[in-house]
């Protein structure tokens, strides 16, 4: 208890990038959006046991890596529904459980606000050549693919993810650079790893990790706080710092 709060913690080891499952039931690994409605459930029948009146009741989200994924479905999950999740619809208003709304969330290193990885996580049967080619090709249709020479200046000599720069030709070549080291990073170094290529293809099926709007809609409104690495390979924190930043409450940290 801290207070006369609770402190819920989901134990998620589909979603540990630590190791791979050994025990329990591997054949069948809970999606996000199957999590999510399961701590969704939870929330509601606890809540109905411990009812007292009939105000709103409210939690406040934690999350981190991945287990943002399952925060922004959780989020949308319970503001979407208010009463109650889709699994309980043909219920009466009567009988279902109380409302739970969320009040705040808090993402370290998230990854919800990234739509790119659904397309990256093709690299788990696609090559870097061929998925790079394609990258390039929606971020500037009309460009050649990717030479042999360019992807080892791109891997050798890291690019900046955030370029801002006046001058519009260099700035799309930076993105192209960019495009390419992350694709070939990715491929050898974090779609390689067993535990990474294994919860991908288990867990993080579809977009269902990613946020709708919700949380940035919370972020504008104070509610969000969103705590980001200095130097990271995989999200671009800078990007993603001053995009947040630009909606958030002008007298917000």
């Amino acid at each position: 208890e801290i207070g006369r709060r609770s402190i819920i913690i989901v134990d998620c080891p589909w979603l540990l990038v630590t190791r791979v499952p050994m025990a329990g039931d591997v054949t069948h690994t809970p999606t996000v959006r199957e999590i999510a409605l399961a701590v969704s459930r939870f929330l509601h029948r606890r809540q109905a046991r411990e009812e007292q009146s009939s105000a709103v009741k409210e939690v406040d989200l934690l999350g981190h890596s991945f287990g943002t994924a399952v925060a922004s479905a959780l989020a949308r999950e319970l503001a979407s529904n208010s009463g109650g999740s889709g699994w309980e619809q043909d219920q009466s208003q009567d009988d279902r459980d109380p409302d739970v709304a969320v009040r705040r969330v808090v993402l370290m290193d998230p990854m919800c606000f990234l739509p790119g990885i659904t397309k990256q996580a093709q690299l788990l049967r696609r090559t870097p050549r061929d998925l790079a080619a394609e990258l390039v090709e929606e971020a500037a249709p009309g460009t050649p693919e990717p030479s042999f020479r360019e992807v080892i200046a791109a891997v050798v000599s890291r690019p900046e993810p955030c370029c801002h720069l006046d001058d519009e030709v260099a700035a799309a070549n930076e993105r192209r650079r960019w495009v390419i080291f992350q694709t070939y990073f990715f491929f050898y170094f974090i779609f390689r790893d067993l535990v990474y290529s294994w919860m991908n293809l288990r867990a993080l099926r579809g977009s269902e990790y990613l946020d709708r709007g919700h949380l940035r809609s919370m972020n504008s409104q104070g509610r969000l706080l969103t705590v980001l690495a200095e130097t990271d390979t995989m999200i671009p924190a800078p990007l993603l710092r001053d995009d947040l930043s630009a909606e958030a409450p002008k007298e917000s940290p």
